[in-house]
């Protein structure tokens, strides 16, 4: 949708102020939420988020929370994808068939 306050065409959440005046999510005071989409079922040692400028977390970090696990992503840019069941989105259950026949 197109925003007629700022002209933002990819316009997703609209405020009305007291005064009427409606304003989008480019355009409001009050900034969008972030959710990180983060998959945690228990704390776990995470060998995978380990930073390099930390030496102790060399062989891994302790994860103790979905939000902790959110921190560590966020401070390396990092974003998890994939779904619960297959680890991927681009699962792919004949590939190792493909790839076999190929040679």
């Amino acid at each position: 949708m197109i925003c007629n306050t700022c002209g933002n065409q990819r316009a997703y959440r609209w405020r009305k102020h007291e005064d009427g005046t409606e304003y989008c999510n480019a355009c409001s005071d009050i900034p969008a939420p972030w959710l990180p989409d983060v998959h945690f079922q228990k704390p776990y040692l995470d060998h995978n988020l380990a930073h390099p400028d930390r030496p102790r977390e060399r062989n891994g970090v302790w994860v103790e929370s979905k939000r902790h696990k959110a921190m560590l992503l966020n401070e390396q840019n990092l974003r998890e994808a994939g779904d619960r069941r297959r680890g991927a989105i681009n699962f792919d259950r004949t590939l190792h068939r493909r790839l076999k026949d190929r040679g």
